[in-house]
């Protein structure tokens, strides 16, 4: 079982409020507003007990109040504010979970709600299903609508949403923030390029009702989506796909920079199916070196003898943070303890953020606690008429050098031994204490010093 978890040195938990990131999610149940706003006369949103898919919800009373104008709201317009805490910044999926009602007459355009995070320009959401559509089948199977808005975290910390009435008959159930979380709907991807037309789809099975079609003809035909930001680690990469007749063959290819160099992931995929029908494919290993946009390129290399076409058809992506992909243990360390895999700041190799002159790099190498004062995992002693020196060694630090240097001054400059030649010797044990013995007895060399070094290959 692989459990992450950090700790976040300057964070004051009694200041938290009841709604935090958790694993870049964050939910809120409908009911769960911090404030609430009615007009002055008297309308507002109010509870309902029991009326949606996770109990209760909030709807506006009375249902019979006229609809708003979404381009000239008044100020008093009834509104909920949402309080949360996030650890991560950047882009922001909001899907706000309703019950899957219709418009309350046909005189309503439909069942819109505004949504604006920390202030940012209102959107205006329709979550109006026509019957017997395929997003009201949608809907019905699922007892619920979901609108999504897409926002933007500056910086972690404290953040607010706020719902506003357009039209009487929403009724609100819960809502989910994504912050960074490393999925992505196809058709909010923007194509970096493309040899052929690439064009949204609409359809109600899809993840969000829709996707992203790549109108390819041929072999090598291409099309290369925008990642906006990814950070540095370690993912399993998996696409959902509409699988169908007209498929063709395809290879992925991901980049650090738009002009590559691209490097093929996984195998190569048929997306022929006699039916039509959206699957995800089989995960793929990714790794990405820095923080940043990255570029997944996908290619045609042929299709099915069966296929008409060479179609693909894009439904979402999606990135789920792995363990040491790359065989570089020391990254995920960084993100376990300080929410940051790179050699940065709290993070950095030789940064101290618990003050117990133990550097990360030799936290990490010995197996203890860099946000956690302790003593020191290095120790000395006279075994006979030898010096020696003992140290714990991590099991997962596979990707350092230790180094046990020796010599008659300081800084000692000769190498005794070293984990090039020393295989780990702890078993299935998480630490292992290595005891070096010196090479020259005090018989010969009365003073002595021994020192313990750890660095990260080049």
């Amino acid at each position: 079982m692989s459990v992450r978890a950090f700790y976040p040195l300057d964070l004051n938990l009694t200041e938290l409020p009841e709604h935090v990131e958790n694993n870049s999610l964050v939910e809120i149940e409908a009911e769960d507003f911090a404030e609430r706003d009615d007009s002055s006369d008297g309308v507002g949103w109010r509870l309902v007990d029991q009326a949606t898919a996770s109990e209760d919800g909030m709807t506006i009373q009375p249902v019979t109040v006229d609809s708003l104008n979404p381009n000239n709201l008044p100020d008093d317009t009834p509104s909920l504010t949402y309080r949360f805490y996030t650890f991560g910044s950047g882009p922001v999926r909001i899907s706000t979970q309703c019950l899957p009602t219709h418009r309350i007459t046909s005189d309503h355009p439909g069942l819109r709600y505004a949504i604006s995070l920390n202030g940012d320009e209102p959107q205006i959401i329709d979550v109006n299903a026509v019957e017997y559509s395929s997003a009201w089948n949608a809907n019905t199977l699922r007892a619920a609508s979901i609108g999504v808005s897409k926002h933007n975290i500056a910086e972690p910390g404290m953040q607010a949403v706020r719902i506003w009435m357009v039209d009487a008959g929403v009724v609100l159930d819960k809502l989910t923030m994504e912050i960074a979380s490393g999925t992505f709907e196809a058709e909010d991807l923007e194509v970096h390029n493309s040899n052929r037309s690439v064009v949204e789809f609409s359809d109600g099975p899809a993840s969000e009702g829709g996707g992203l079609h790549i109108q390819s003809t041929s072999v090598n035909d291409f099309a290369i989506l925008r990642l906006p930001e990814m950070q540095a680690g370690d993912y399993e990469l998996t696409v959902n796909v509409k699988r169908w007749t007209s498929r063709g063959i395809i290879q992925m290819a991901i980049a650090e920079n738009p002009s590559g160099p691209y490097q093929n992931i996984g195998g190569q995929f048929d997306l022929y199916d006699r039916n039509g029908v959206y699957v995800e494919l089989e995960s793929v290993p990714v790794s990405f070196n820095f923080d940043g946009t990255k570029y997944l390129r996908f290619t045609v290399v042929g299709k099915n003898s069966a296929a008409t076409n060479y179609w693909i058809l894009l439904d979402y992506l999606k990135f789920e943070r792995v363990n040491s992909v790359s065989g570089l243990p020391l990254r995920n360390w960084r993100s376990v303890y300080f929410g940051n895999p790179n050699d940065e700041a709290d993070a950095s190799d030789y940064a101290d953020p618990d003050f117990d002159g133990i550097p990360n790099l030799l936290e990490y190498a010995t197996g203890s606690y860099p946000t956690l004062a302790s003593a020191s995992p290095v120790s000395s002693e006279w075994v006979g008429d030898f010096f020696t020196l003992k140290f714990d060694r991590a099991k997962v630090a596979t990707d350092v050098v230790y180094r046990v240097m020796a010599g008659n001054t300081l800084p000692p400059e000769t190498e005794i031994w070293s984990s090039e030649s020393n295989p780990y010797a702890g078993g299935e044990l998480l630490t292992f204490e290595e005891t070096v013995f010196d090479v020259q007895s005090v018989a010969t060399s009365p003073t002595r010093f021994l020192q313990l070094q750890v660095v990260r290959p080049d």
